[in-house]
C-alpha cells in the first residue's frame, strides 16, 4: 500500500504537470521538503535534549553517575563495564531509532496530504479556467475526482491505526510530561533544570505531532469543500440537463468529505486536537491534586 501511494504520487506529478499553469507542483514540493525536514529535525533535536538532560542529571549526583539513560530494571548488573557501556549504547540507538521512526510517519503523512491538496487545486483551477470553452473537461473533472477519492482512501487505510496508536500514547505522554514540567518549575533544587531540558522540547514535539495528525484531517475536509464549491460555481445552468446532472453526485460526495480517522473511531480535525489537549490537561490536574 505504501509503495502504491508513492508510485501514484510520482505518476500524478508527471501526468498532470502540463495542466499545472501556476507551477503548484514545484511550489508544493519545495514547501513539503522544507516542512518535512523541520519535522524530522525537531524529533531528533528533542531526542538529543532528552538524552542531554539524562546525562546532566547523572552529573549532579555522584552516586548516580552510572545510571542508565532510560530507567530499566535488568536481570544483571549494569553499573560495571562493559555491561554499562553496552546497555547505554543500546538505549541511545533505540531512542534515536524511535524518534526517527515517529518523525518519518508524521513527515510522510504531511507530505501525502500536501500532494493531495496540490492535485485538488490543479484540478479545480484547470476546470475553472477552461470549462466555459470546453465541456469535455467535465468528464475529466469527474474521473479525476474519483482518482483523488481513491488516493485519499489509501492514505486513510495506511495511517488510521498509526494515528490511533500515536494519539493514545501522546495523550498519556503530554499528561506525564506536563506534570513533570509543572513540578520542575515549582522545584527550587538543581534537578529542576535537568528535568526541564529533558521535558520541554519533548513536550512541544509531542503536541506538534498531535497537531499535524489533526491538521491533516482538517485540511482534507477543507479541500473537499473546495471541490464542491468549484462544481457548484461552474456554469452548470448553461449545460444540457444530461450534463449538469453529472455534477450532483460530485457535490453530494464533496459534502461527505475525505475522512482521515484514528482507528475508525472518529475523524481527525482541529476539534479533535483541542479535545486531546483538554483531556491531557485534565489528567495532569488530577496528578497534581494527588501529588
Amino acid at each position: 500500500l505504501f509503495c502504491d501511494i508513492l508510485s501514484t504520487m510520482e505518476e500524478d506529478c508527471q501526468k498532470y504537470a502540463i495542466m499545472d499553469i501556476n507551477n503548484l507542483i514545484t511550489k508544493t514540493g519545495l514547501f513539503s521538503f522544507y516542512m518535512t525536514s523541520m519535522i524530522m529535525s525537531s524529533y531528533l533535536v528533542s531526542a538529543v535534549c532528552y538524552l542531554a538532560g539524562a546525562i546532566a542529571f547523572q552529573g549532579t549526583n555522584d552516586s548516580m553517575s552510572r545510571e542508565l539513560l532510560l530507567k530499566m530494571d535488568l536481570p544483571f548488573e549494569t553499573s560495571k563495564s562493559p555491561n554499562y557501556e553496552l546497555v547505554v549504547t543500546t538505549q541511545f540507538i533505540i531512542h534515536f531509532s524511535a524518534a526517527l521512526a515517529f518523525g518519518t510517519f508524521t513527515a510522510l503523512l504531511f507530505m501525502m496530504i500536501l500532494h493531495l491538496g496540490c492535485q485538488i487545486d490543479i484540478m479545480c483551477q484547470n476546470l475553472t479556467d477552461v470549462f466555459p470553452k470546453n465541456e469535455n473537461k467535465l468528464k475529466f473533472f469527474i474521473i479525476r475526482y474519483q482518482e483523488i477519492i481513491t488516493f485519499a482512501e489509501k492514505i486513510e487505510k495506511l495511517f488510521t491505526y498509526i494515528a490511533l496508536s500515536q494519539l493514545v500514547s501522546n495523550t498519556v505522554n503530554t499528561c506525564c510530561e506536563g506534570f513533570l514540567i509543572v513540578l520542575a518549575v515549582n522545584d527550587e533544587s538543581g534537578l529542576a533544570i535537568d528535568i526541564l531540558i529533558k521535558s520541554i522540547l519533548f513536550y512541544i514535539v509531542i503536541c506538534l505531532e498531535v497537531f499535524i495528525y489533526c491538521f491533516a484531517g482538517e485540511y482534507l475536509r477543507t479541500k473537499s469543500q473546495l471541490i464542491g464549491d468549484t462544481a457548484y460555481n461552474m456554469l452548470w445552468y448553461d449545460l444540457r440537463p444530461n450534463k449538469s446532472r453529472l455534477l450532483i453526485p460530485v457535490i453530494l460526495r464533496s459534502q461527505k468529505g475525505f475522512t482521515l480517522t484514528f482507528g475508525k473511531f472518529s475523524n481527525l480535525s482541529l476539534e479533535s486536537f483541542t479535545g486531546i489537549m483538554k483531556v491531557s490537561a485534565s489528567y495532569m490536574s488530577v496528578l497534581l491534586a494527588l501529588y
